[in-house]
């Protein structure tokens, strides 16, 4: 028999956790002596013990050890259990990343202005719900307390949710020209097969699982520097905007309020874009290898404008014929480079297709050579039917959210010797200049 001090030393485990584990059921003491309360278990308590302790390791609460422990459980059964804990895992891991991200979003806007942000954002819920509503077309936002006016003569006290503050919601707009808004209040639950009120429409707002929201004290005429706050607030801690932009109006417009005393509520519907990559996706983005490169040359074609129609991959085809010379020059492993410069105001960049070369070589008839400069990039993994979406991600998500910024020189699109553009799982890498923020 083991005392409870000689399992505790062997399991690693405090004396205080085997009591609570015996007074749960869930390893009960082989005997406990009645004259001193000394707790004993046999040696074969132990691998008990250690069960629980790794699936306790695992995740599951201790009611659901108890079941695993006490009751049959096929190996289905459990394969099942482990695959809704590693999505529960998942999930947990997801919004830890997405805090993190948000903190370090902070510390760098800190970091940069020298003081907080006037606007702090507050992620929210926002429910679904059914509006008794004005539609109008605004010139843009903050140009709302006219309807306002209207809608408190059309329903004094803002009255078929007494209760509830006026809304806003700006509705998408295929003319382009101004904006479309509704203005109205919530229906009281219960209540919306009553009349809609002369004037309104009923109409149904979605629901927003996340929105960023701020609250904006003053005129709404002000209320797109909110908006803007948002929005960089967004992009800095890997969201996109999802769905229309709100706003409450919690203070003002129904106490017949000066303008300057309002208080808004505004609400930007956002989706974490991390959220939205398969974990092979979010694996390969969220974790590039950085990489410090030399100065070096590449020597080949260049095609200069906006590659709107494909003439990128047009001149990769082209070259094909003179790609022996290239091969002959060629001064590293790699199969190819295309490096893309910087591009201009207008949209017009410039992209070498080619090969890493010695700088002394002489350069054939009708190429360019570049000199790359030596940098510290992320690489990413991608295939050559990905490399735009890989682009995209790394500038629009990876980047913002990781601490660095894009720095001065060419992206590259390295193509290792093994790619072979048939074979549509054939892995290139792409490059991107960084530099640490601040």
């Amino acid at each position: 028999m083991l005392k409870i001090g000689d399992l505790s030393r062997l399991a690693q485990v405090s004396v205080k956790t085997l009591r609570y584990y015996g007074d749960l059921g869930l390893l009960v003491p082989e005997w406990i002596d009645r004259y001193t309360g000394y707790r004993y278990y046999a040696p074969d308590q132990l691998a008990r013990l250690n069960r629980i302790l790794a699936l306790k390791d695992l995740g599951f609460t201790l009611e659901q050890i108890r079941g695993l422990l006490d009751q049959p459980v096929s190996a289905g059964e459990l394969h099942g259990m482990l695959r809704l804990r590693r999505a529960e895992l998942e999930r947990t891991l997801s919004a830890e990343r997405a805090r993190l991200l948000r903190v370090e979003a902070r510390l760098r806007r800190i970091d940069r202005e020298g003081r907080e942000s006037e606007y702090p954002v507050v992620l929210k819920t926002i429910g679904a719900r059914q509006i008794h509503a004005l539609r109008a077309r605004i010139p843009g936002y903050g140009h709302t307390r006219e309807l306002l006016e209207r809608l408190g003569r059309i329903l004094p006290g803002f009255g078929t949710d007494a209760s509830a503050p006026p809304m806003a919601c700006y509705l998408p707009d295929a003319e382009g020209s101004g904006m479309r808004v509704e203005v109205g209040v919530p229906v009281e639950a219960g209540k919306h097969q009553r009349p809609v009120p002369e004037g309104l429409v009923l109409t149904s707002w979605k629901s927003a699982p996340e929105a960023a929201t701020a609250l904006y004290p003053g005129d709404p005429e002000g209320i797109a520097e909110t908006y803007a706050a948002l929005l960089r607030w967004s992009a800095e801690g890997g969201y996109r905007a999802s769905g229309p932009s709100m706003e409450l109006y919690i203070h003002g417009p129904r106490e017949g309020l000066d303008p300057e005393a309002w208080l808004t509520e505004v609400r930007l519907p956002v989706v974490n874009q991390i959220d939205l990559l398969s974990p092979l996706e979010k694996e390969k983005l969220m974790n590039p290898e950085i990489k410090t490169l030399p100065t070096f040359t590449v020597m080949g074609q260049v095609y200069r404008g906006r590659n709107e129609h494909g003439e990128i991959p047009a001149m990769w085809n082209a070259m094909e014929p003179r790609w022996p010379e290239l091969e002959a020059i060629r001064a590293c492993e790699a199969s190819a480079y295309g490096v893309c410069a910087e591009g201009e105001s207008d949209g017009i960049f410039e992209y070498l297709a080619g090969v890493a070369t010695e700088p002394t070589v002489a350069i054939p008839e009708g190429m360019n050579r570049w000199t790359v400069p030596a940098r510290i990039y992320a690489v990413f993994p991608c295939l050559l039917s990905t490399i735009h979406e890989t682009y995209h991600r790394a500038h629009q998500i990876w980047l913002p959210t990781s601490g660095y910024r894009r720095a001065s020189g060419p992206d590259l699109e390295l193509y290792p010797a093994s790619f072979d553009d048939g074979e549509p799982s054939s892995e290139m890498y792409v490059y991107i200049p960084i530099e640490r923020q601040g």
